[in-house]
Order: structure tokens, then sequence, then C-alpha cells
């Protein structure tokens, strides 16, 4: 798995700045909450699938 640090911090500086969760994100950018945990937690395989959507929902708002 590569290093996720960079979209980590693209999540939580996200979801500060919109007062949001990350079940408010999950529901926001259509993602699964789990998967939105994984990707934070470093844990798992993602797919490259939800990471791109995970960018374009970032640079979209």
């Amino acid at each position: 798995m590569k290093d996720l640090s960079p979209i980590v911090e693209k999540i939580i500086k996200f979801e500060k700045d919109h007062n949001m969760t990350d079940s408010d994100l999950a529901f926001a950018s259509h993602i699964s909450v789990e998967h939105i945990h994984a990707i934070k937690a470093g844990i798992g395989h993602i797919e490259p699938e939800v990471l791109n959507d995970l960018q374009n929902f970032f640079a979209a708002n």
C-alpha cells in the first residue's frame, strides 16, 4: 500500500474546515464510512477508485 498520509491530512483538514464527522463526509462523498475509517487508520487495502473518487470530491468542494 502506498503512503496515504497526504490523503489522511486532506480528510482531517476537510472535516475540520467543514465541521464534519467521518459519517458526514461519507454521506456527502458517497464513500462508505468504513472506507473513510480504513483510510484514516491506514489499514487494509483501499481500491484506487475509492481514493480517486475521494480526491475528485475534494477538488469539487
